[in-house]
Protein backbone atom coordinates (compact mmCIF):
# COMPACT_ATOMS: atom_id res chain seq x y z
CA UNK A 1 0.00 0.00 0.00
CA UNK A 2 2.67 2.40 0.80
CA UNK A 3 3.96 1.60 -2.79
CA UNK A 4 1.19 2.85 -4.11
CA UNK A 5 1.73 6.31 -1.98
CA UNK A 6 5.22 6.58 -4.11
CA UNK A 7 8.55 7.57 -2.46
CA UNK A 8 7.88 10.74 -3.89
CA UNK A 9 4.91 11.90 -1.96
CA UNK A 10 6.57 10.31 1.41
CA UNK A 11 9.66 12.34 0.36
CA UNK A 12 7.17 16.04 0.30
CA UNK A 13 4.95 14.09 2.94
CA UNK A 14 6.92 14.91 5.41
CA UNK A 15 7.94 18.40 4.92
CA UNK A 16 4.28 19.03 6.63
CA UNK A 17 4.45 16.32 9.44
CA UNK A 18 7.22 13.56 9.69
CA UNK A 19 6.18 9.96 9.35
CA UNK A 20 6.66 7.25 11.54
CA UNK A 21 10.26 5.41 11.09
CA UNK A 22 9.89 1.13 11.31
CA UNK A 23 13.29 -1.50 12.35
CA UNK A 24 13.81 -4.14 9.50
CA UNK A 25 11.20 -6.97 9.49
CA UNK A 26 9.38 -5.46 11.79
CA UNK A 27 5.86 -6.42 11.78
CA UNK A 28 3.20 -3.74 11.24
CA UNK A 29 -0.27 -4.29 12.37
CA UNK A 30 -2.78 -3.07 9.82
CA UNK A 31 -3.62 -0.33 12.66
CA UNK A 32 -0.15 0.73 12.24
CA UNK A 33 -0.40 1.09 8.78
CA UNK A 34 -3.79 2.92 8.15
CA UNK A 35 -1.98 5.36 11.01
CA UNK A 36 0.88 5.92 8.25
CA UNK A 37 -1.46 6.04 5.28
CA UNK A 38 -3.82 8.53 6.86
CA UNK A 39 -0.77 10.77 7.44
CA UNK A 40 0.46 10.49 4.17
CA UNK A 41 -2.86 11.85 2.96
CA UNK A 42 -2.98 14.55 5.91
CA UNK A 43 0.23 15.52 4.56
CA UNK A 44 -0.96 15.57 0.79
CA UNK A 45 -3.98 17.63 1.65
CA UNK A 46 -1.94 20.25 3.74
CA UNK A 47 1.02 20.61 0.78
CA UNK A 48 -1.88 21.08 -1.84
CA UNK A 49 -3.27 23.31 0.00
CA UNK A 50 -0.38 25.41 0.30
CA UNK A 51 0.24 25.99 -2.66
CA UNK A 52 -3.17 26.80 -4.01
CA UNK A 53 -4.53 28.80 -0.95
CA UNK A 54 -4.54 32.55 -1.44
CA UNK A 55 -1.51 34.37 -0.97
CA UNK A 56 -0.77 35.52 2.76
CA UNK A 57 -0.94 39.59 3.13
CA UNK A 58 1.71 41.30 5.27
CA UNK A 59 1.50 44.89 5.79
CA UNK A 60 4.25 46.10 7.39
CA UNK A 61 3.32 49.72 8.08
CA UNK A 62 0.53 48.48 10.24
CA UNK A 63 3.33 46.39 12.37
CA UNK A 64 2.85 43.35 10.79
CA UNK A 65 5.94 41.53 10.80
CA UNK A 66 7.26 39.92 7.69
CA UNK A 67 9.56 37.42 9.29
CA UNK A 68 7.22 35.92 11.60
CA UNK A 69 4.84 35.57 8.31
CA UNK A 70 8.04 33.72 6.21
CA UNK A 71 8.65 30.98 9.73
CA UNK A 72 5.06 30.21 9.48
CA UNK A 73 4.51 30.33 5.83
CA UNK A 74 4.28 26.35 4.18
CA UNK A 75 6.37 24.87 1.60
CA UNK A 76 4.96 26.84 -1.73
CA UNK A 77 2.99 29.57 -0.12
CA UNK A 78 3.11 33.50 -1.72
CA UNK A 79 3.41 36.18 1.07
CA UNK A 80 2.35 40.03 -0.36
CA UNK A 81 4.37 42.58 1.66
CA UNK A 82 3.30 45.93 1.84
CA UNK A 83 4.83 48.95 3.01
CA UNK A 84 8.21 49.18 5.30
CA UNK A 85 9.34 46.32 6.65
CA UNK A 86 12.34 47.17 9.14
CA UNK A 87 13.77 43.45 9.80
CA UNK A 88 15.92 41.29 8.69
CA UNK A 89 14.54 37.97 7.12
CA UNK A 90 15.82 34.53 6.59
CA UNK A 91 14.02 32.54 4.54
CA UNK A 92 14.53 28.41 5.24
CA UNK A 93 11.62 27.29 3.83
CA UNK A 94 11.60 25.97 0.16
CA UNK A 95 9.65 27.39 -2.62
CA UNK A 96 8.22 30.13 -1.04
CA UNK A 97 7.40 33.31 -2.82
CA UNK A 98 8.51 36.97 -1.56
CA UNK A 99 6.24 39.70 -3.66
CA UNK A 100 6.50 43.52 -3.27
CA UNK A 101 4.10 44.29 -5.70
CA UNK A 102 7.00 46.91 -6.93
CA UNK A 103 6.12 49.20 -3.75
CA UNK A 104 7.44 46.57 -0.59
CA UNK A 105 10.75 48.23 1.24
CA UNK A 106 12.07 45.45 3.22
CA UNK A 107 15.25 47.81 5.53
CA UNK A 108 18.07 46.33 7.43
CA UNK A 109 18.17 49.27 9.79
CA UNK A 110 21.88 49.99 8.86
CA UNK A 111 24.72 47.77 8.61
CA UNK A 112 25.68 47.24 11.89
CA UNK A 113 29.74 45.33 12.46
CA UNK A 114 31.20 45.11 9.23
CA UNK A 115 33.83 42.57 10.81
CA UNK A 116 31.88 38.74 10.91
CA UNK A 117 33.31 36.12 8.89
CA UNK A 118 30.06 34.89 7.65
CA UNK A 119 28.06 37.20 5.24
CA UNK A 120 25.07 39.06 7.04
CA UNK A 121 21.93 39.71 4.93
CA UNK A 122 18.90 41.93 5.21
CA UNK A 123 17.23 39.10 3.12
CA UNK A 124 19.57 35.67 3.21
CA UNK A 125 17.89 32.26 1.46
CA UNK A 126 19.53 29.80 3.54
CA UNK A 127 19.37 26.29 1.46
CA UNK A 128 16.28 26.74 1.00
CA UNK A 129 15.38 25.94 -2.73
CA UNK A 130 12.97 27.21 -5.40
CA UNK A 131 12.79 30.95 -3.92
CA UNK A 132 11.56 33.57 -5.76
CA UNK A 133 12.06 37.13 -4.82
CA UNK A 134 9.80 39.78 -6.88
CA UNK A 135 9.06 43.50 -6.66
CA UNK A 136 10.77 44.18 -3.50
CA UNK A 137 13.32 47.11 -2.38
CA UNK A 138 16.19 45.58 -0.35
CA UNK A 139 18.49 48.05 1.57
CA UNK A 140 20.58 48.95 3.82
CA UNK A 141 22.32 46.57 5.66
CA UNK A 142 25.72 44.49 5.66
CA UNK A 143 24.51 42.86 2.77
CA UNK A 144 21.47 42.88 0.25
CA UNK A 145 19.86 39.52 -0.73
CA UNK A 146 22.52 36.54 0.28
CA UNK A 147 21.80 33.45 -0.63
CA UNK A 148 24.15 30.39 0.69
CA UNK A 149 24.96 26.75 1.14
CA UNK A 150 23.31 25.58 -1.89
CA UNK A 151 19.93 27.84 -1.73
CA UNK A 152 18.31 27.79 -5.44
CA UNK A 153 16.43 31.12 -5.86
CA UNK A 154 15.40 33.99 -8.29
CA UNK A 155 15.50 37.62 -8.18
CA UNK A 156 13.15 39.24 -10.28
CA UNK A 157 11.75 43.15 -10.41
CA UNK A 158 13.79 44.14 -7.38
CA UNK A 159 15.47 47.08 -6.10
CA UNK A 160 19.03 46.19 -3.89
CA UNK A 161 20.72 49.48 -3.01
CA UNK A 162 22.90 51.30 -0.10
CA UNK A 163 24.54 47.95 1.53
CA UNK A 164 27.66 48.59 2.93
CA UNK A 165 29.26 45.24 1.16
CA UNK A 166 27.13 43.28 -1.47
CA UNK A 167 24.18 44.00 -2.81
CA UNK A 168 23.00 40.62 -4.36
CA UNK A 169 25.21 38.09 -3.11
CA UNK A 170 25.37 33.90 -3.99
CA UNK A 171 28.19 31.59 -2.27
CA UNK A 172 28.90 28.36 -1.24
CA UNK A 173 27.00 26.27 -4.21
CA UNK A 174 24.34 28.34 -4.68
CA UNK A 175 22.04 28.70 -7.93
CA UNK A 176 20.35 32.42 -8.28
CA UNK A 177 18.55 33.67 -11.02
CA UNK A 178 18.32 37.24 -11.48
CA UNK A 179 16.00 38.90 -13.99
CA UNK A 180 15.57 42.82 -14.26
CA UNK A 181 16.94 43.69 -11.22
CA UNK A 182 18.83 47.09 -10.40
CA UNK A 183 21.86 47.11 -7.45
CA UNK A 184 23.57 50.65 -7.24
CA UNK A 185 25.27 52.50 -3.98
CA UNK A 186 26.58 49.21 -2.38
CA UNK A 187 30.25 47.71 -1.77
CA UNK A 188 30.19 44.96 -4.29
CA UNK A 189 27.14 45.22 -6.67
CA UNK A 190 26.48 41.33 -7.43
CA UNK A 191 28.66 38.89 -6.57
CA UNK A 192 29.04 35.38 -7.30
CA UNK A 193 31.03 32.90 -4.79
CA UNK A 194 32.76 29.71 -4.14
CA UNK A 195 31.19 27.43 -6.76
CA UNK A 196 27.87 29.37 -7.19
CA UNK A 197 25.81 29.89 -10.12
CA UNK A 198 24.05 32.65 -11.98
CA UNK A 199 21.38 33.26 -14.92
CA UNK A 200 21.25 36.76 -15.95
CA UNK A 201 17.87 37.62 -17.58
CA UNK A 202 16.20 40.94 -19.00
CA UNK A 203 17.76 44.20 -17.61
CA UNK A 204 20.33 44.31 -15.03
CA UNK A 205 22.04 47.46 -13.98
CA UNK A 206 24.80 47.23 -11.35
CA UNK A 207 25.85 51.02 -11.07
CA UNK A 208 27.65 53.82 -8.16
CA UNK A 209 28.79 50.64 -6.12
CA UNK A 210 32.27 50.98 -4.49
CA UNK A 211 33.70 47.88 -5.84
CA UNK A 212 33.06 45.99 -8.67
CA UNK A 213 29.66 46.09 -10.84
CA UNK A 214 29.49 42.10 -11.07
CA UNK A 215 32.39 39.94 -9.80
CA UNK A 216 31.96 36.61 -10.98
CA UNK A 217 34.68 34.80 -8.88
CA UNK A 218 36.01 31.12 -6.99
CA UNK A 219 34.67 28.14 -10.03
CA UNK A 220 31.27 29.90 -10.08
CA UNK A 221 29.90 30.14 -13.66
CA UNK A 222 28.00 33.46 -15.26
CA UNK A 223 25.33 33.14 -18.21
CA UNK A 224 23.97 35.33 -19.57
CA UNK A 225 20.67 34.74 -21.60
CA UNK A 226 19.75 37.64 -24.01
CA UNK A 227 20.40 40.13 -21.26
CA UNK A 228 21.27 43.88 -21.11
CA UNK A 229 23.80 44.83 -18.72
CA UNK A 230 24.66 48.22 -17.63
CA UNK A 231 27.47 47.87 -15.13
CA UNK A 232 28.95 51.76 -14.81
CA UNK A 233 30.16 54.19 -12.44
CA UNK A 234 31.91 51.56 -10.01
CA UNK A 235 34.66 51.78 -7.95
CA UNK A 236 36.65 49.12 -9.65
CA UNK A 237 35.27 47.40 -12.95
CA UNK A 238 31.93 46.87 -14.43
CA UNK A 239 32.40 42.48 -15.08
CA UNK A 240 35.29 40.72 -13.57
CA UNK A 241 35.49 36.48 -13.70
CA UNK A 242 38.44 35.28 -11.84
CA UNK A 243 39.63 32.19 -9.52
CA UNK A 244 38.70 29.42 -11.97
Amino acid sequence: LLCVVGFGWYVAAQQATSLPTFAPGQVLTAAALNAVVEQVSANSTALTGAVNAAPLQVNCDAGESLGQAVQRAQPGRTIQVSGTCRERVTITTDRLTLDGQGTAVLDGGGAGDLSPAEVVGVLPIDSARGVTITGVTVQNGHDGIVGRRGAVFAVRDTLVQDNALGGIHAEDNTTVEITDCTVQRSGGGIEIFHNSNATFRGTIRSMNNTIDGIFIFGTSVGEFLGATIEANNNGRAGLTGGGG
